[in-house]
């Protein structure tokens, strides 16, 4: 089964969110300090992401997660937890299933 990012990727969005979260001086701990050589999160999140999702299946369905990848860079939507929780609850490889969280 191919993944989303085998056959597509917003790489001008995403490019264009990364240049952008490089430029941000202010209201996030990873600014606290500035590295000499920042690497942006946003390729990192999106490309991770696309890796783990499926092929869609319809144009709607990989509109919808296009469009998904590109509001998952931007850079005030990195710590959103409605944003977060999709990411996490995606049935990607099934690891959903064979990793459960432990109870007591």
């Amino acid at each position: 089964m191919k993944r989303f990012i085998e056959v597509s990727f917003p790489v001008k969005e995403v490019s264009v969110e990364s240049a952008r979260e490089k430029n941000i001086r202010h209201g996030h701990i990873s600014t606290l300090h500035i590295w000499w050589a920042r690497r942006p999160l946003a390729s990192s999140r999106t490309t991770s992401y696309a890796a783990l999702i499926p092929t869609p299946e319809n144009d709607l369905e990989w509109d919808k997660k296009r469009q998904f990848i590109i509001e998952l860079s931007k850079w005030e939507n990195s710590l959103n937890p409605a944003i977060i929780e999709k990411v996490r609850f995606t049935p990607h490889s099934g690891h959903r299933l064979r990793f459960k969280p432990a109870t007591d």
